[in-house]
């Protein structure tokens, strides 16, 4: 077993991969969204139909997982950047490997 130093992040893998997370779990919320939408939708009045339609329902189910990845990104980024200056005050994170 070794012991290893992380001395820096990378931003951009940090905040793919936190993304890509955050985008796995806006998925799932924007599919149980269309099946709210598809549920709900015959027992809507005339007026309730448009704004929780299938089709709004099936937008957000595109959008919701697209949107929380690009703000799951930034939030990477920010988050590798101050890991960063964490990881130079401390003079780094020590991991063991086998």
């Amino acid at each position: 077993m070794t012991l290893k130093r992380i001395k820096k992040i990378g931003y951009v893998s940090i905040g793919l991969f936190y993304g890509t997370c955050l985008g796995i779990i806006g998925t799932v919320v924007g599919f149980f969204v269309f099946l709210l939408s598809l549920i709900s939708y015959p027992f809507l009045s005339q007026a309730a139909k448009f704004s929780i339609s299938p089709i709004i329902g099936l937008l957000l189910m595109v959008f919701i997982p697209v949107g929380v990845f690009i703000i799951g990104f930034i939030e990477g980024l920010i988050g590798a950047f101050f890991c960063n200056i964490a990881l130079s005050i401390t003079k780094g994170l020590e991991l063991e490997i086998e």
